[in-house]
């Protein structure tokens, strides 16, 4: 699952959230509802092409 967060300085930041965590937690996740999200790691990115604004 991918999706466009916000970080504590309300930056974007682009999540990913391997597919064996979401089937765990699928029953629980709701569109359009808010979530804190910890005990997470930033890795380098697994896709391409994500779109970000460059200052």
């Amino acid at each position: 699952m991918g999706f466009v967060g916000t970080d504590n300085n309300g930056d974007a930041i682009h999540v990913q959230i391997p597919r064996r965590a979401v089937n765990i937690h699928r029953p629980f996740i709701l569109e359009d509802s808010l979530y804190v999200l910890s005990g997470f790691r930033v890795t380098m990115p697994q896709i391409r092409f994500i779109a970000m604004n460059r200052s």
